[in-house]
């Protein structure tokens, strides 16, 4: 999967600089900034199943478990909610009302708009 491949590739780099002070924290920016824009790629115009967003948050738990050097799931949220990486969902829905923003400032047909919003948010969590 790209993800871990983008992942992995920053991650060894940052491992090799070991003098940075915060390379853990380097290494959460670099996951917010270039892996989880590449797993979210497109998920907007799409209504992900449970099953494709529960993937997601794994992913992104590996990724977390592997910088920090965890096994717990709990302290992988812990750390999760500290660092500010957002559950996959949330971020979901907020990607899916800029789609629809963009969409309203755009004056997009409001019929065709109304059926998207509904095929996008028909997903439950």
């Amino acid at each position: 999967m790209k993800l871990y491949r983008a992942f992995n590739a920053l991650h060894v780099i940052i491992v090799w600089c070991s003098h940075c002070s915060n390379s853990e924290m380097v290494s959460v920016e670099l996951l917010k900034a270039y892996c989880i824009p590449l797993l979210l790629y497109g998920v907007e115009a799409t209504a992900p199943s449970r099953q494709v967003i529960l993937m997601m948050e794994r992913c992104i738990d590996v990724a977390v478990k592997k910088i920090f050097k965890v096994s717990v799931t709990e302290n992988c949220k812990a750390i999760r909610f500290c660092v500010g990486l957002d559950h996959i969902d949330d971020i979901i829905k907020k990607r899916n009302c800029k789609f629809m923003n963009s969409l309203v400032a755009h004056h997009f047909d409001l019929d065709v708009m109304q059926l998207a919003f509904n095929e996008l948010f028909t997903f439950s969590f």
